[in-house]
């Protein structure tokens, strides 16, 4: 049992370092949204737009939608 949990620990730290290699370095912008609409994640890649990952955390996601792409009220 010991050698069983220790095997699928081992490949979940593999395919977390497969996931946080690639969001790091894809060119485009992952981001994820709780079902709140709260961003709850933006990759590094916003930097490179002279955003941090702390103007985007937490935020509604409505706030970066072009004004005509958000519903009225």
């Amino acid at each position: 049992m010991v050698v069983l949990l220790e095997q699928r620990f081992s490949a979940m730290q593999a395919s977390e370092m497969k996931y946080r290699t690639l969001a790091d370095n894809t060119r485009d912008i992952l981001y994820q949204i709780s079902p709140e609409g709260l961003v709850s994640y933006v990759g590094p890649q916003i930097t490179r737009y002279g955003f941090t990952e702390d103007d985007f955390i937490g935020a509604k996601v409505g706030k970066f939608a072009h004004p005509e792409d958000r519903e009225l009220p």
